[in-house]
């Protein structure tokens, strides 16, 4: 199974300062996959917060279906997969089309040789 679904926003780092930007301030976010930290985005500071909040509640759904022991292994990646595409679809709906293409890019999982 796949490390922590990847990614993990920095927002976290981020937050005691951003609550005191300005809702349109703009700041550079970096992001932290399997490979070690990468690029950044620019965020303003409702879209940190908005991304802040998704991680969090992605984190703790994450954690609440790997503690479920009575799944099968296939059961418990068809709902790892389902959580994480709406994850995905939420982080699309809070990013602008040019964010969401540079956040895809910069958190693409490069491929295994089998």
């Amino acid at each position: 199974m796949r490390t922590l679904a990847s990614i993990l926003l920095l927002a976290f780092a981020l937050g005691a300062h951003a609550q005191s930007l300005p809702e349109t301030s703009t700041q550079r976010t970096w992001l932290m996959t399997d490979n070690g930290l990468v690029g950044g985005l620019v965020l303003d500071t409702t879209q940190r917060h908005r991304l802040q909040d998704a991680e969090l509640r992605y984190q703790q759904d994450y954690d609440k279906l790997l503690a479920v022991d009575g799944w099968s292994d296939t059961e418990t990646r068809e709902r790892l997969d389902a959580l994480e595409e709406r994850r995905v679809a939420e982080y699309k709906a809070i990013m602008t089309a040019e964010q969401f293409a540079e956040w895809s890019r910069l958190t693409q999982q490069p491929k295994k040789a089998d």
